[in-house]
């Protein structure tokens, strides 16, 4: 297992994503990114894309089941109020082991798609969102 300890919320997934849950989540990886499209299906009539982010120098990408008897990591402690939170972990073995200085480890908890997006990169900038009223 992969140990990581003091998560720390970075942003309220809450302020984008609908009650009811996204409806899909698209990833684009290159070289010197990772692109995540949070899309739902709106009452407007059709499915947009609420909020975009932008991982600088992705080193890992892991897209993994949330709902899962197995997990890679290993957290201490209690933190299922940030279930709806983009979480950074002041510590991860996979984010030291990076290669590099100042890599970060980032996570997403998306309950509705049964994705839990864990992502080691430079950074992360919201670059598209469309904040709920």
């Amino acid at each position: 297992m992969i140990s990581i300890s003091r998560p720390v919320a970075v942003l309220s997934l809450d302020d984008y994503i609908p009650l009811d849950g996204e409806d899909d989540v698209v990833i684009q990886v290159s070289n010197d990114e990772a692109r995540v499209s949070v899309m739902c299906d709106l009452d407007t009539g059709g499915r947009v894309c609420v909020l975009e982010l932008v991982f600088h120098g992705p080193a890992h990408v892991l897209r993994l089941p949330l709902f899962s008897q197995i997990s890679l990591f290993h957290l201490r402690g209690d933190y299922t109020a940030m279930i709806d939170d983009l979480v950074e972990y002041e510590y991860s073995e996979i984010a030291r082991d990076a290669g590099w200085d100042g890599a970060r480890h980032y996570r997403m908890l998306f309950c509705s798609t049964n994705l839990a997006l864990h992502v080691v990169a430079n950074g992360v900038s919201v670059v598209n969102g469309l904040r709920r009223k």
